[in-house]
């Protein structure tokens, strides 16, 4: 069981990774844009050189030739980058995913919201399932049942392939995804914050300073 650190924030992905919690880091243009990053090849290098660890950056749709040779220019700023690929309506991810197999790209499919998307993906050759946890439970979907079917599909097909648990928004949720089956949850410093902030804790802390 791993986690992975959806951030940006260079100071955040530093204290997290001295605590010795997180082994890798997932990331997009919203969250780069939210630290004010311009160089995005720098900015990601920082952070691969940070964690030494995968380090997952998202394209953005464009036409299929700027996104392959984009996606081949992320895998080449540090060894440690994974080229995020989602899961468009329109396929064309899908056909990312196999070139980008042939050209040894690793990479992580994004945006996945059902066992049958994550299925597909497997197949067109990924390296990694970002299964979006709590958009498909808002939907209806059981995320439970589906990261577990996919657990038990990839062992008993002996799949190299990881599942991540993502979009995780809270500590009920970052447990769950474990107990489904994931090898990796994404969350937010402010879930990880909040899971070592537990009531419990906080009161045997408090029970300690009395007594002291």
């Amino acid at each position: 069981m791993k986690i992975f650190l959806d951030s940006a924030n260079l100071a955040e992905i530093q204290y997290w990774n001295e605590l010795g919690v997180i082994s890798g880091v997932t990331t997009n243009i919203k969250l780069l844009s939210e630290q004010n990053v311009a160089d995005y090849r720098d900015h990601l290098t920082k952070i691969a050189n940070i964690v030494n660890h995968p380090v997952s950056f998202e394209l953005q749709e464009d036409d299929y030739n700027n996104m392959i040779n984009m996606a081949v220019e992320i895998s080449n700023w540090h060894r440690m980058m994974v080229v995020k690929v989602p899961m468009w309506p329109s396929g064309i991810g899908l056909k990312l995913l196999r070139d980008l197999k042939d050209l040894n790209v690793r990479t992580n499919t994004t945006w996945v919201t059902s066992i049958t998307q994550a299925v597909m993906a497997l197949h067109a050759g990924t390296n990694y399932i970002s299964y979006f946890w709590s958009r498909a439970n808002k939907n209806g979907i059981n995320a439970f049942s589906d990261v577990q079917s996919l657990h038990y599909f990839l062992k008993d097909k002996f799949y190299k392939c990881l599942i991540i648990g993502a979009s995780i928004h809270n500590e009920e949720e970052f447990k769950n995804a474990f107990k489904a089956g994931a090898d990796i949850v994404t969350v937010s410093g402010k879930v990880l914050q909040e899971i070592l902030n537990n009531k419990a804790t906080l009161l045997i802390q408090k029970e300690r300073e009395e007594y002291y």
